[in-house]
């Protein structure tokens, strides 16, 4: 593999730190390659085609390298020198016979190594793009149905579609655009003949709109399709425009009853959705339901791709399966069916407060909210010093619900009288986390109380939004069960320009892979999914790294729910890139846990007051470049303690750059623990090195509400340094100028010297048709064709080597052009570099 090469370090240069370290420096940052579109998003399987790459930091683009190996992306400019290759050089794309259906993950390889990732969606459905111009009725683009439509919005742009139709057809327009990553509230309109409004529909909390529409009169029928928000195209939100147009006569599933299937097994369900073969018109939206026996199902563990229906991180640990109808035109969209964690029941109605539905525990009982107001009830026994485990799952099955939980013991007081009692209630679930990218959770609720004596309970489950954007009919899933202790890890790369630790978690979180540089560090940032009150400590590693990158194994503690582990590359270290595993091992019970974290990645950068935007991926790369590290902060000592949690210690360190150090350099400590997650935080502990210092100590004060145990800390050190942005194609650029300047040199040369041959022969030709003057003899008439021939021939190899000269000489112009576009872009500028020192053991003991 080629190694990415980048990185000249010329000097560091002054960075005001003065107001604290921010989540971003103002000026530039080390090239991080971020994929954020492909166009088309898509093919269908057996094609090739050409697909162009939109993102930042893609320079001298290589190839696509696709989570399928059936699926290949080709440079087409690939015979052409990488400096001289446009970012938006089209790719050949090509997906074999044999692709099965899907969403795949998507990176591009070029000069900085991979890119984060993009989903790619293949499947059976052709695929064409948006015509320009179709911004009026008059102007709407002729499609087919069964067809993908990639368009894009622009501001206030509307886009028009028609489509033909017979008296009868139904079809159920679809707008894709969440898969996409896109920053779309879409709307939708389909007008009939004569401009007659059909239907309208708007993208829902849980996902892009859908429109059922009947053919009534036969005729043209017009689709509108806009962004109700206004900001699609807007150049601060990045290309996020894009969108999949499908007018299908497909099978469109949107829920289905119940939820919930015994692992390994099947039974009859229920199907709600659109153009279900056989389906029961049900309400006045186009939604019909049927009843099918579904097949044996296996769990997937792949969540790749943002149209996966449990793609969000907060449905990390749920076991689902997933389920496509078939259909006379081809199969349905696939719907996510939950594995039930214990046996499944279903609700039964009448079950209000006063005559609650009994269960015996475990259950996993699927129900569903039957009005605005609807709230269903449970009643279990336990005995005294029982732990038990509620959860619901509804939001996390796109339900569209805002679910909260009451738990009532129900007895009787010393007189006989009725008696109920509220144990426990929940709406929304603490928050457990405070770095990106799984700082927000759902708000379906979770809880786990313990019985403080015989009896009987009852659970209560209501949708909260039954007013607002809930709808009749949304489902959930509720599981009862004695208290089973484990945990789910969640690990995502971390971001050294935003310390969680004061807040800045609600400012920026950038997308990328784990990239290493030769003596340089990367965070990994673990979470903890600690399940049914498992609160032990977790020791934390990472598998499968190449010779020369080293991981030291941490423990996040008990009581605390994230951490982060560094990986660590030798000065030697070669270019490398591979998938890496993060585990997590707990002693669980009396034996030892091993469980593989779940990977996820930020999809866009994250501003002021978002949420951030991520989902679970299938895997992550590690990239490893050949080149130095151009900040380093090292530790003398990896241990400290034990020091008593409100207690004070002061941590040494020492900075190195690639140059001299001539500006101040800001340290601060990351993931000091604490029990409490988000506001108000702590002052983080930093230190400001001035210029031409190297060394210096942080003192670290120990929240007081630190749980005892052995935990992990590391400094981060952030300075700016001028940076050429690419050398070695600076230096590719100056060498081909050098050859093409030596080459011309050769050609003017060679040119001189044909001019100066034919210049000979002519006088040659002269000097024979004198000596034919003075003798009319045979040899001077031969002499005199001689010569002719002669300077025939040097004419014709001097006009030869001027027109090689001339045709060599229409590149100089663009070479020079390019050559001072390379030039200019590696002008030194002052960028913004962090380095994470290894971890510190920091042993914590009681106040």
């Amino acid at each position: 593999m080629r190694s990415p090469c980048f990185g000249l370090i010329v000097a560091l240069t002054a960075l005001g730190l003065a107001a604290g370290l921010p989540a971003r420096p103002a000026d530039g940052q080390l090239p991080n390659p971020r994929l954020a579109g492909l166009v088309p998003s898509g093919g269908s399987v057996g094609s090739t085609f050409d697909v162009v790459v939109r993102g930042e930091d893609l320079d001298e683009p290589e190839a696509i390298v696709f989570s399928h190996p059936g699926i290949s992306g080709t440079c087409k400019a690939g015979s052409v020198p990488g400096w001289q290759r446009p970012r938006e050089t089209p790719f050949v794309v090509t997906i074999a016979a044999d692709v099965p259906d899907g969403v795949y993950e998507a990176r591009v390889a070029g000069r900085f190594g991979l890119s984060t990732s993009w989903p790619f969606f293949v499947g059976d459905l052709p695929v064409v793009q948006e015509a320009a111009g179709n911004d009026s009725p008059a102007k709407a683009m002729a499609i087919e149905p069964d067809t993908v439509v990639e368009g894009q919005l622009l501001g206030n742009k509307v886009d028009y579609y028609r489509i033909q139709g017979t008296p009868g057809q139904r079809f159920l327009v679809l707008c894709e655009s969440r898969g996409l990553h896109a920053r779309l509230d879409l709307m939708l309109q389909v007008t009939g003949p004569g401009n007659r409004l059909l239907g309208s529909a708007l993208a829902t909390k849980s996902g892009d709109p859908l429109l059922p529409f009947t053919v009534r009169d036969g005729g043209e029928h017009v689709i509108r399709v806009t962004d109700s928000s206004f900001r699609a195209g807007d150049p601060k939100d990045g290309p996020t425009d894009r969108y999949r147009l499908t007018v299908s006569s497909r099978p469109h599933l949107v829920r289905i009853w119940p939820p919930v299937v015994a692992s390994g097994g099947s039974g009859t369900h229920r199907l709600l959705g659109h153009l279900l073969p056989g389906g029961r018109p049900i309400g006045s939206r186009g939604l019909e339901e049927m009843d099918v026996v579904l097949p044996p199902l296996q769990v997937t563990g792949s969540r790749s791709g943002p149209d996966h229906p449990l793609s969000g991180l907060a449905s990390i640990g749920i076991d689902a399966a997933t389920f496509r109808l078939p259909g006379p035109a081809g199969p349905s969209n696939p719907i996510p069916v939950v594995v039930a964690a214990a046996p499944p029941l279903l609700e039964i109605e009448p079950n209000d407060r006063s005559s609650p539905q009994r269960v015996s525990l475990p259950c996993d009982v699927a129900g569903r909210f039957d009005g605005p107001a609807d709230t269903d009830w449970y009643a279990f026994d336990a005995a005294a010093g029982d732990r038990i485990a509620v959860e619901v799952t509804s939001e996390r099955l796109q339900a569209g619900t805002d679910v909260g939980l009451v738990i009532e013991q129900v007895g009787a007081d010393p007189q006989g009288k009725l008696q109920v009692r509220t144990v426990a209630e929940q709406d929304d679930p603490p928050r457990r986390f405070t770095h990106p990218p799984c700082d927000f959770e759902s708000s379906d609720p979770r809880l786990l109380f313990t019985a403080d004596r015989d009896g009987g309970y009852r659970i209560g489950v209501r949708n909260l939004a039954g007013g607002s954007y809930a709808e009749t009919g949304a489902v959930y899933r509720l599981v009862v069960r004695p208290a089973s202790a484990d945990v789910r890890l969640l690990a995502a790369v971390g971001d050294l320009g935003a310390n969680p630790g004061e807040g800045n978690d609600a400012t920026l979180s950038v997308p990328t892979i784990p990239r290493l540089r030769r003596g340089g560090r990367v965070p990994i940032v673990v979470q903890l999914h600690r399940i049914d009150g498992f609160d032990g400590p977790v020791t934390i590693a990472a598998e499968g790294l190449p010779a020369g990158v080293t991981c030291t194994p941490v423990a996040i503690a008990a009581g605390l729910n994230e951490g982060s582990v560094i990986l660590e590359a030798a000065e030697d270290v070669a270019a490398w890139r591979g998938p890496i595993r993060v585990i997590g091992t707990a002693r669980i019970g009396d034996e030892d846990r091993r469980r593989e974290a779940a990977w996820a990645a930020v999809t866009w950068p994250k501003k002021q007051n978002d949420q951030t935007s991520a989902r679970l991926l299938d895997d992550m790369p590690l990239e490893v470049l050949g080149e130095p590290a151009p900040l380093r902060v090292s530790l003398p000592q990896s241990s400290l303690g034990p020091i008593p949690a409100g207690g004070k210690v002061t941590i040494p360190f020492a900075v190195a750059a690639a140059a001299d150090m001539k500006s101040p350099v800001r340290v601060e400590v990351r993931d000091i623990p604490a029990a409490k997650v988000g506001p108000p935080y702590p002052k983080t502990p930093t230190k400001s090195l001035e210029a031409g210092e190297t060394a210096g100590e942080i003192e670290v004060t120990i929240p007081a509400d630190t749980p005892p145990g052995e935990h992990a800390i590391h400094l981060v050190a952030q300075a700016s340094l001028l940076v050429s942005r690419t050398p070695a194609a600076l230096a590719a650029a100056q060498s081909a100028l050098a050859d093409f300047e030596a080459r011309t040199s050769a050609l003017q040369a060679a040119a001189e010297a044909a001019k100066q041959k034919a210049e000979t022969a002519a006088a040659d030709v002269q000097a024979a048709e004198a000596a034919v003057q003075d003798s009319a003899g045979e040899d001077a008439q031969a002499a005199l064709a001689g010569a002719a021939a002669a300077r025939n021939e040097a004419d014709a190899a001097s006009a030869a080597a001027k027109a090689a000269v001339d045709e060599h000489l229409k590149a100089e112009k663009p070479l020079k052009e390019q050559v001072a576009s390379v030039t200019k872009a590696n002008e030194p500028k002052p960028t913004g570099v962090f380095a994470a020192s290894g971890p510190i053991r920091l042993t914590v003991t009681k106040p």
